[in-house]
């Protein structure tokens, strides 16, 4: 079957209106759209993208409900299978998402462990020490976990091992009454019991036991750290939904998956990062079982507040293989200072060198002005005071181009169907979350 494409709006006019279609474009469909907050990047840019979808499948990371409340009606209508995973309210949820259910070799627990830590901690050099020995210590309890309850573990399976962490044998002697009591669980006897059945894994235990008290203190509480962080209880909620998200779907049919997080707690961003990291990883996998590497359905990719909530695991290198897989990113962000303090110098600089498209609505950053007035040969006053409704769009191939932002509210489209006769108004209620 053909494969169905549609198109990628990034302005007001056809100067603004791209194909998808990779046979005829020569360069990739990332794009990163940059404007100060409040300053129309998702109005303008990502929402028109949303509306005018009819054949990709798309995964759209937000914090207004309301483009759910608004969208789902409509691509119900054309076909989409629409499905939630709301961060904020777990248990509204359509679907879970249990990152162990996701482990299917050594491979991938290894870098769910890396990812894990990476998702809520500073990978600064000088922490790196800390990190690994954090990865390899969950890394030993999510196989032991796997020995005692089978290949489809929970997270919450490990967690319960961990709890136990600190016992040192299965009975011992009360101090205080001198009578023998038992542990309920002491996951070192069952490290030692399996040394030879696994010994990677009593390796990875004996690297965290060996050491000092106080070192082991401070890797127990990076692991700790970051499983408290990422895993609150609210998301256990929706981890542990019967439902679990296939991510294979959004390339046998079209879907889309709205992942709901919030702008006031920043805690729920590095738990999205975590679903979308494994989720470009089963995608890539999975694009490979196809003659042409390419996944049958193509998929865009909306990451509002790209650089406010963390790191993407692995996303710089992600990003470089986009396009060979049939998956788009369309990232907002506030500035270029704001991805580099992020993702770091040179992996903000590799997400940008993957990205044919850049839109720029404005903005106060006079970092992000002058290297925008670089690529644009204008002074950086002159950027700076970009008119309000104006932008400059960035395609590699052609020369920068000064354009009308794209107008949602006077789209024909758009007020056809949540305008006329009240319709919007009307749907709210069927379309608010369960």
């Amino acid at each position: 079957m053909e494969v169905m494409y549609d198109n990628l709006i990034l302005g007001n006019g056809n100067e603004g209106l791209f194909s998808t279609d990779p046979r005829k474009s020569n360069v990739n469909n990332n794009t990163l759209v940059i404007s100060s907050s409040g300053g129309g990047k998702t109005r303008s840019v990502m929402e028109p993208n949303i509306l005018y979808s009819y054949n990709r499948s798309m995964v759209v990371t937000m914090t207004k409900r309301r483009l759910i409340n608004q969208y789902s009606l409509v691509l119900k209508k054309r076909g989409y299978d629409v499905k939630l995973m709301d961060l904020v309210h777990p248990e509204s949820s359509d679907v879970g998402y249990d990152p162990m259910l996701h482990v299917m070799t050594d491979s991938d627990l290894t870098m769910l462990s890396q990812n894990i830590i990476s998702c809520t901690g500073d990978n600064a050099e000088k922490d790196r020490y800390w990190q690994n020995s954090g990865a390899s210590l969950f890394r030993a309890f999510a196989k032991l976990a796997i020995h005692k309850f089978g290949r489809r573990v929970r997270m919450k399976d490990v967690q319960y091992l961990i709890r136990f962490i600190d016992e040192e044998h299965s009975d011992y002697e009360d101090e205080g009454t001198n009578n023998i009591r038992v542990s309920e669980y002491c996951p070192k006897e069952d490290f030692e019991r399996l040394k030879k059945v696994d010994p990677r894994m009593y390796e990875d235990w004996q690297q965290y036991y060996a050491n000092a008290d106080g070192t082991r203190n401070n890797i127990r509480c990076i692991m700790q750290t970051a499983l408290n962080t990422l895993f609150t209880d609210g998301l256990q909620v929706m981890m542990n939904k019967a439902s679990q998200i296939d991510f294979k779907d959004l390339a046998r049919q079209k879907t889309v998956l709205f992942i709901l997080t919030s702008p006031v707690n920043p805690a729920l961003h590095p738990f999205a990062n975590l679903v979308l990291g494994t989720m470009f990883k089963e995608l890539f996998e999975y694009g490979e079982e196809f003659p042409d590497g390419q996944l049958p359905v193509p998929l865009m990719v909306f990451c509002d507040d790209f650089a406010t909530g963390g790191r993407i695991p692995g996303f710089q290198y992600h990003i470089s293989i986009f396009r060979e897989k049939g998956i788009s990113v369309m990232m907002l962000v506030q500035s270029l200072s704001q991805l580099s303090f992020m993702y770091g110098k040179d992996a903000a600089s590799t997400i940008i060198d993957n990205t044919d498209n850049v839109v720029y609505l404005g903005g106060n950053d006079p970092d992000t002005a002058r290297e925008i007035g670089r690529r644009n040969n204008k002074p950086e006053d002159e950027v700076l005071t970009l008119p309000v409704g104006r932008e400059y769009l960035f395609r590699r191939g052609q020369k920068p181009l000064e354009l009308q932002r794209y107008q949602i509210y006077e789209d024909p489209m758009y007020q056809q169907l949540f305008n006329e006769k009240g319709m919007l108004k009307r749907n709210v209620s069927s379309l608010r979350c369960k």
